[in-house]
């Protein structure tokens, strides 16, 4: 901030909320010092105004070139700035010429607010200029918002229970009727900004933006510098956002999470046939075959995937998916009859899989989901493969969910592999609308993970797939002489990998 001692030099005439003209101390500042970089680690030797807004300059040194920003009191008929912890208000005989102005930096403006004196007495300062005591606006305790706290060294309450206790910060407070900031009357339901200095608190007319962060305190940040300075007690979010134009504020919610009321989506209240699905989240539902009325029994059922505002069937979809309805992934679709069945099951619980394909979970009732790969071993956690593909080996006699080979007599292989994706706590079995020829796990690994080709390229280090860890290859089996097919799956054998 712009220190006082050098503004003491000042002389400044304000017309409105604009610098409109300077006594003979202060010029306008010359072309040379507008060229002047902005420079903090200086002492400026004089002062000139460009504009809206004044700085301090040393004319031998072109990168001294210092801002005015704070809240800063003036006596107008000298231009001097006025130290308010060695002055005393009531003897100076200057209450008409007592002003406050507000700067940020990059424009000052004329302002209200409350301020303290070397005598430990409040006066309120009048936007146009002059004291007055502040009695009306005192209280031995936070009894009302606005009011000065005389037993608390006259801080200012801007809740009931919080106080703006520090200087130069911000503050937001109830644009309540009546105080000394601005009246309130026709902006009793939103709020104001209090800016604080030494001794003051000023109403901040200049702040303009979106979506400030309140921290629990009544603080007031940007959103960035809220990430290290807000205090939140709980949770990232700050604890509330706001609009403002010239210190007025409006609490806004656009970003925030709803948490009652009607409009809530409800997915118990999901109809994923109907044109606005109104209480359908994003994720999976199982219906009745019509698509009219939720699962919540084991009966079979249909299907359902909503997104952005809209529900589709997904006949097609083979594995185990999230239940939006519960939260958990408890609808499993096979294949029956060559054809989608799907039914809410329970999973289960184990430290090692029993069958290849099973989704399980460390204990009962636990979120902690893992995929069965193999039998007799631990499964592997979804939470660590997200969005990857996996390989997964079954027999003819078995199969996957209900996904068997045809009998083909041409076809000599036993075993075969099928794809599955993660995505989340769903695991889908992947049908791809071109099949690709040849996938690709590294030799050994015991999590199947599918590399693309960018992602094999990434690993060419140490036992990475294009390093020591070589890759071990699949092939669909659709290239080989059997042409194995399947309307919810690819099957793939093992390539050449000798």
């Amino acid at each position: 901030m712009f220190s006082k001692k050098f503004l003491s030099f000042l002389a400044l005439v304000f017309v409105g909320s604009q610098i409109s003209s300077v006594s003979a101390t202060i010029a306008a500042c010359s072309d040379t010092q507008k060229a002047y970089t902005a420079g903090s680690d200086c002492v400026a030797a004089s002062y000139c105004i460009d504009e809206q807004l004044i700085y301090g300059v040393k004319d031998d040194a072109p990168t001294c070139k210092i801002a005015l920003d704070g809240v800063f009191a003036f006596n107008e008929s000298t231009g001097a700035i006025i130290d308010l912890g060695t002055f005393d208000i009531a003897t100076a005989g200057i209450s008409t010429n007592f002003v406050l102005y507000n700067c940020d930096g990059t424009k000052c403006a004329k302002t209200s607010g409350i301020v303290k004196d070397s005598t430990n007495a409040s006066f309120v300062v009048a936007a146009a200029g002059g004291t007055s005591a502040a009695s009306s606006h005192e209280d031995t305790s936070c009894s009302a918002v606005g009011k000065i706290n005389t037993s608390d060294s006259n801080v200012l309450c801007i809740t009931t229970t919080l106080k703006a206790s520090k200087s130069d910060s911000r503050y937001i407070m109830s644009n309540v009727v009546g105080n000394a900031f601005e009246t309130g009357d026709s902006d009793n339901d939103k709020s104001i900004i209090i800016k604080t200095a030494a001794n003051i608190f000023a109403y901040d007319n200049l702040l303009t933006g979106t979506d400030y962060c309140v921290d629990d305190n009544g603080e007031v940040f940007d959103r960035k510098s809220g990430l290290c300075k807000a205090t939140i007690a709980s949770g990232e979010d700050c604890t509330s956002y706001y609009d403002c134009t010239d210190g007025v504020c409006t609490l806004t919610t656009a970003n925030k999470r709803s948490t009652g009321g009607s409009d809530v989506p409800d997915p118990s209240q999901c109809v994923p046939k109907d044109s606005t699905v109104t209480h359908c989240v994003d994720g999976y539902y199982i219906t009745s075959s019509d698509g009219s009325a939720l699962i919540t029994n084991t009966d079979p059922g249909k299907l359902w995937n909503c997104k952005d505002g809209s529900c589709e069937a997904k006949p097609l979809f083979i594995g185990y998916f999230v239940n939006e309805d519960s939260g958990k992934p408890e609808i499993l679709c096979k294949v029956v009859s060559d054809a989608q069945q799907c039914n809410i099951v329970t999973i289960g619980h184990g430290a090692t899989c029993s069958t290849v394909g099973d989704l399980i979970t460390s204990t009962e009732g636990g979120t902690d989901y893992q995929i069965c790969l193999a039998t007799s071993v631990a499964g592997i956690a979804l939470s660590s493969y997200n969005d990857k593909q996996m390989m997964i080996s079954i027999d003819k006699t078995n199969g996957l969910y209900g996904i068997k080979p045809n009998t083909i007599a041409s076809d000599s292989n036993t075993s075969f592999s099928l794809v599955i994706k993660v995505d989340g706590n769903n695991v889908q079995v992947v049908k791809e609308t071109t099949p690709i020829r040849y996938k690709y796990i590294k030799t050994g690994s015991t999590d199947k993970i599918v590399y693309t080709r960018t992602a094999a390229k990434s690993e060419s280090a140490g036992d990475g797939i294009c390093g020591t860890g070589s890759p071990f290859e699949y092939k669909l089996d659709q290239w080989t002489s059997a042409l194995q097919t399947n309307t919810f799956a690819e099957f793939y054998v093992e390539g050449t990998n000798a």
